[in-house]
């Protein structure tokens, strides 16, 4: 039995039509037969009794959906994605990441305190787009002309959550690929309908017959394990850039543009394994 929890209400419909089946992670009880090999949930009136024979897809990760998949783990079953990605422990990381292009410059970071911005605050490249971590559908991006408005931002962040910056890229398309374990199982064409490049959520969907080699190649060696959401285009010089990589990604707007049940597509790669 495949079953999904943590999802968006409009999404349900593509995985009921999947044959999921809805686990609401909150309020769990949880209970391991003697044997180890079943685990019992009781949450929402509702009764579940996992095994190895069955799987769970995560939407979105929290606590809750972490200790879920950590418990059914323990008896077997097939995880969507890979367990430490569903922990919502990014707030807890202390170590800075970033990518260094030519010399001295960054093209994204992730920043834990105000502290880490200021200290290469001339090292980014203008304008810079400014992501809040926790953010989705576009909510709380800002495109950045300067390090003074740099610096308004990351005064006014309250730093529960990092930020993430990023190079501006001037694009009026991206693409979005779905991919599980390396297999790109759906993609298309993002038009973007808000102004151009990655500030913006707003974006319309175009079914395309081929999709380039390179992005195919770059894909299966980067997302290997797992499903992953990703945004991917080429910058000025012709490299291929992330936009963005979600283990959650919703695809919704992605399955009514194809007219095809991404979430049917995860599912039978979920039985593959």
């Amino acid at each position: 039995m495949i079953y999904v929890c943590g999802i968006e209400s409009d999404e349900m419909e593509f995985f009921k039509s999947a044959g999921a089946a809805r686990i609401f992670d909150k309020n769990i009880l949880y209970y391991f037969d003697e044997s180890c090999d079943e685990l019992k949930l009781f949450c929402a009136g509702d009764r579940f009794t996992l095994n190895e024979d069955d799987s769970i897809v995560i939407r979105s990760s929290s606590n809750s959906r972490y200790m879920l998949a950590y418990y059914a783990s323990m008896v077997g079953c097939v995880l969507d994605r890979p367990i430490d990605a569903i922990g919502s422990s990014m707030p807890k990381v202390k170590s800075e990441l970033r990518r260094n292009v030519g010399e001295n410059k960054i093209s994204w970071f992730v920043a834990f305190s105000k502290k880490a911005v200021t200290e290469n605050i001339d090292k980014f490249f203008y304008p810079l787009v400014y992501k809040p971590v926790s953010g989705r559908h576009g909510k709380g991006i800002s495109l950045l002309q300067n390090q003074q408005e740099l610096l308004t931002k990351v005064g006014e962040h309250n730093w529960k959550y990092p930020i993430f910056l990023q190079e501006f890229i001037d694009k009026k398309f991206e693409y979005r690929i779905m991919a599980f374990d390396g297999k790109i199982v759906s993609w298309a064409k993002k038009m973007l309908k808000t102004k151009s490049g990655n500030q913006f959520g707003g974006r319309r969907f175009v079914k395309r017959d081929r999709l380039h080699s390179d992005y195919v190649n770059y894909v299966r060696d980067y997302a290997k394990q797992g499903l992953v959401g990703i945004d991917i285009v080429r910058d000025r010089h012709g490299k291929i850039i992330i936009i963005e990589q979600n283990r959650a990604p919703e695809f919704s707007a992605l399955s009514r543009a194809l007219d095809e049940n991404v979430a049917d597509k995860i599912i039978n790669g979920l039985l593959e394994n």
